[in-house]
């Protein structure tokens, strides 16, 4: 009588990498790369080095901050991601923030291709004065190294400049720069209540680093959600639209409140170039300019066409003469570079104009669109070429019909002549504008 052998166990691996799946052969999921993969020695990069970063911090090595977690009564946009107060320890907390260091970290293949893209030529791209350059190519690399939060941003920017670069593994780049980014958000969040005088310059330089990262990321081709977050919006894009501005407007939180600090340090070069040009100073605009920004105004100054409250028309004022010192800025002598003078504009706006922006209020879309025109003129920076059409186009489309006396100008300057209207792209995100 034939005995039955009973059959040998069978665990079937549902987490293989995609190259063991395609030659139907068990991975044995060792990462960076699996066994199989490296004995094969075909060519094909294991898929885990795609999504294999920089190892986290073991939990046990994280401090997490229970202050970020217990809410906070703020009206500030950037209150849920910065302290609605800054000030400097003169020392390191007990618990100092986690460093970079061998025992904690390990590079892969891909993190070392991005890290060297970014100091060659990533560098290069968003930043548009020489001082500046290798400010952020040798002094902000040091610090990425110390505090990995910064790293992480670092990372996910040059995959992300890599997947408009390279189309053809666009797909791996953009997986690499998600991964990063979920990890620099959460690491950021975990130590931001702890601003010391030995990592406020960390925290600075990833707070304003997000505004290059948002533009870069947000998708010529498809309506702008930079300004017109919703929720259908933030599902789908890989850098939410509330977790920017929050981040980007934090940043000049911390800046007044460091401002002294960091003219001190190597930092300086960004800053010295404001000195002469505080917040309150307009700089003279072009005539041809001023005569249609000038009168911007008019769209909300009068009562009987306009039902918003008198407050609420204040913060347009002050929004708009922000926004008349930038167009100034841009033709300045000596002033700051044209691509920080219009990323200032946002982080000057009060919070109530931010909130009239998220409620798609007419009034306050007037500015975005003449804003557009600032970004437009910046458009010879690679990640912000077509950002002001884009931008423009979208605005547009929330608008409606009704406002041609005041969007006429922009569309002239930023679409041209022959543009004649109607909804370029898909809009369906777009809903309940405010009248």
């Amino acid at each position: 009588m034939d005995v039955i052998r009973p059959r040998r166990p069978h665990h079937k691996s549902r987490t293989g990498c995609l190259q063991c799946k395609s030659r139907k052969v068990k991975c044995d999921e060792k990462k960076p790369s699996c066994q199989k993969c490296q004995s094969y020695g075909s060519g094909s990069e294991c898929s885990y080095l795609r999504t294999h970063p920089m190892k986290s911090l073991h939990s046990h090595e994280i401090q997490c901050s229970t202050m970020m977690r217990q809410g906070s009564k703020s009206k500030s946009p950037a209150s849920d991601i910065l302290p609605s107060k800054v000030e400097l320890s003169p020392r390191p907390a007990a618990s100092p923030t986690p460093s970079l260091s061998a025992s904690s970290y390990s590079f892969s293949i891909l993190d070392m291709e991005l890290l060297h893209y970014y100091t060659m030529y990533g560098v290069s791209d968003f930043i548009d004065f020489a001082s500046g350059q290798e400010l952020y190519r040798t002094t902000v690399v040091e610090l990425a190294f110390q505090f990995p939060f910064l790293m992480h941003e670092i990372l996910a920017l040059a995959a992300l400049q890599l997947s408009h670069a390279r189309p053809l593994k666009a797909a791996y780049y953009h997986e690499a720069s998600t991964a990063h980014l979920t990890t620099a958000l959460q690491l950021f969040q975990d130590t931001i209540s702890n601003l010391t005088a030995e990592n406020f310059q960390a925290y600075f330089v990833f707070t304003t680093m997000m505004f290059t990262f948002a533009w870069t990321s947000q998708d010529s081709n498809l309506p702008n959600r930079l300004f017109f977050g919703s929720e259908c919006a933030e599902s789908e894009s890989t850098f939410p639209h509330s977790q920017w501005v929050k981040l980007y407007r934090g940043s000049n939180l911390v800046l007044q409140s460091t401002w002294e600090n960091l003219s001190r340090g190597p930092f300086k070069v960004l800053l010295d170039p404001w000195i002469d040009f505080q917040q309150d100073y307009i700089p003279p605009l072009d005539p041809a300019d001023d005569v249609h920004v000038s009168s911007l105004s008019n769209a909300w100054s009068s009562t009987s066409s306009c039902d918003l409250p008198l407050e609420q028309r204040q913060h347009l004022d002050r929004a708009l003469d922000m926004l008349k010192r930038v167009y100034g800025l841009l033709r300045a002598p000596n002033a700051p570079s044209p691509l920080s003078a219009v990323m200032s504009w946002f982080s000057t706006i009060s919070d109530e104009v931010e909130a009239m922006l998220a409620r798609k209020v007419k009034e306050a879309l007037l500015l975005v669109a003449y804003y557009c025109v600032c970004v437009h003129r910046v458009s010879h920076v690679s990640w912000m070429s077509g950002k002001g059409k884009n931008l423009l186009q979208t605005t547009l489309n929330v608008l409606g019909p009704g406002w041609e006396e005041w969007t006429a100008w922009p569309i002239e300057v930023v679409l041209g002549r022959e543009w004649r209207g109607g909804k370029t792209m898909s809009v369906d995100f777009i809903s309940g504008a405010s009248s």
